[in-house]
């Protein structure tokens, strides 16, 4: 048999003689849950009642097991104000209030919504029956029916015309043909379509856009078209107005068929004559004789008549701005988020907040000195005092150890040293549950003293310290456990020798759980 299971109790078996043989029906609307009166609890067909009842509610369902006919699911829930306890036995009662099925139940705690729990808890009963007519499936006011049933409606429902009529409209409106000022679908427009340039409800490609460029108007195949190409308001750059410092102030763009250079021309519809403001050549943009953008090593390079500037990552790690010139100006205030390094390799970091000569000021970059010494200001006064220190944070503290002195981080064992407090840790000599002998991983000569913890069957709990000097062997302690309500509830521990105690008296305890060694 299972850990966990249910059955009928002899008085639930009675009543299943009795509707087979009076040809009657019986339900079972009522459900109990119980804590077991703190352990758990074997079930028999002898219990009339729970070992200590702690809910008692209706059933909110009843399933048939799709695969056993036999079978069916009580389902109910304890609500969230309900607790707290711990489930350890559930059971169902027929209408006359008689325990008719009883089971254990894993422990499961049941807290209060103050505790944290916001949901009801759902507890699901399987009742096996050899003759399923006896059993009446009904649940007040809830008719549940059979899976099959439920099978069987779903389906026709799905099948009528005006079945789910909202996901159906809603469809519609998402797949109706897109609009400027609508939302929808459109279909993608062939070449010939592109080309004709009259369809407003077809979507253009990228790949067929530029064959249409190609094609039919700029001749970008190999360079090699001849003549000026118009453009009625100038070229725009990022949406920004004509005419504005983001656009081309150009309205023809000319290529003479001979070399690898375009025009950018202004004002002039003679070919022979158009030399403009600006060119593409020789993979350069040019906006004059002397300045221009180029590639150069994969970045961008901008260059003119006084030197050069490169924009752009050289690897994978940096974005790089670099430059023939001996050192950058920049007109404006400069913002960094984040830190800055300088240096040859760029590995010293350059800090905030103080400087060598005029003291710890405010708003200024920090310069080591000749020592490689920075100043730096105090935390400020009005700085928020921290709730809580980290387990491995340390203490700076000034060390004059003889050749200078600096200021040194010092570790919690070190400060602890030298306050003259003891620098050892707590140990854990022995954890379990007993009420019998207990032996100690390590000595308690070694600590301080000792810590001996006991438990309560009622989940209270009961403490003592004793230092090692005064907890001779063959000596008792008594470890009284409080809030039980019981005065004389308490752990009697003897002391065989420092390695070994032993539990020789109790009351309604659970023995002792732990041992710690103090230092």
């Amino acid at each position: 048999m299972t850990e966990f299971y249910t059955l009928w109790t002899d008085a639930g078996l009675q009543q299943i003689g009795a509707s087979i043989a009076q040809d009657k029906k019986f339900t079972m609307p009522t459900a109990v849950v119980g804590d077991g009166g703190g352990t758990p609890v074997i079930p028999t067909k002898g219990m009339t009642r729970l070992k200590n009842l702690v809910w008692e509610g209706t059933i909110s369902s009843i399933t048939q097991s799709r695969t056993n006919a036999n079978t069916f699911v009580y389902e109910f829930a304890v609500p969230a104000d309900a607790g707290p306890f711990t489930v350890r036995e559930v059971g169902l009662k027929d209408e006359n209030g008689t325990l008719c099925i009883v089971g254990n139940f894993p422990d499961t705690q049941k807290p209060l919504i103050e505790d944290g729990s916001v949901r009801d808890m759902i507890i699901r009963i399987p009742v096996h029956v050899e003759n399923a007519d006896s059993v009446s499936l009904t649940v007040d006011p809830l008719v549940v029916a059979s899976n099959g049933d439920v099978d069987r409606k779903i389906a026709v429902h799905n099948e009528h015309g005006e079945a789910h009529q909202d996901i159906r409209e809603a469809l519609a409106e998402k797949t109706a043909q897109a609009t400027e000022g609508k939302r929808g679908t459109a279909a993608i427009a062939t070449q010939d379509e592109v080309d004709e340039g009259i369809s407003n409800t077809r979507f253009v490609t990228p790949k067929k856009l530029l064959c249409l460029l190609k094609n039919n108007y700029l001749g970008l195949d190999g360079g090699t078209a001849t003549g000026l190409v118009k453009f009625s308001k100038g070229i725009s750059i990022e949406n920004a107005p004509l005419y504005s410092s983001k656009s081309l102030h150009s309205d023809y763009l000319y290529h003479d068929g001979t070399t690898s250079t375009w025009h950018f021309v202004s004002g002039s519809e003679n070919a022979a004559g158009a030399t403009g403001n600006g060119k593409i050549q020789g993979g350069e943009f040019r906006l004059g004789e002397s300045t221009f953008l180029k590639p150069v090593d994969d970045v961008m390079r901008m260059v003119t008549p006084y030197g050069y500037v490169d924009l752009g990552p050289y690897n994978s790690n940096f974005c790089h701005f670099r430059t023939d010139r001996e050192k950058f100006y920049f007109a404006k205030p400069v913002y960094v988020e984040g830190e800055i390094y300088a240096g040859s390799d760029c590995s010293q970091r350059v800090f905030l907040q103080g400087d060598e000569d005029a003291g710890p000021t405010k708003n200024k970059l920090v310069v080591r000195d000749g020592a490689g010494d920075i100043q730096c200001r105090l935390p400020r006064s009005t700085y928020q005092n921290g709730s809580a220190i980290k387990s491995n944070a340390c203490v700076v503290m000034r060390n004059d150890n003889g050749s200078d002195n600096y200021h040194r981080s010092v570790t919690k064992e070190g400060f602890k040293a030298w306050l003259g407090l003891s620098t050892g840790t707590d140990k854990l000599l022995w954890s379990g549950s007993t009420k019998g002998t207990i032996r100690l991983s390590e000595s308690i000569n070694n600590f301080k003293a000792i810590c001996i913890l006991g438990r309560h069957n009622s989940g209270h709990y009961g403490t003592a310290i004793i230092p090692p000097s005064l907890y001779s062997n063959g000596r008792d302690l008594t470890i009284p456990i409080t809030g039980t309500g019981n005065a004389n509830d308490f752990i009697r521990v003897r002391k065989d020798n420092s390695m070994q105690l032993r539990v020789v008296a109790e009351a309604y305890s659970s023995g002792i759980i732990a041992v710690m060694g103090l230092k």
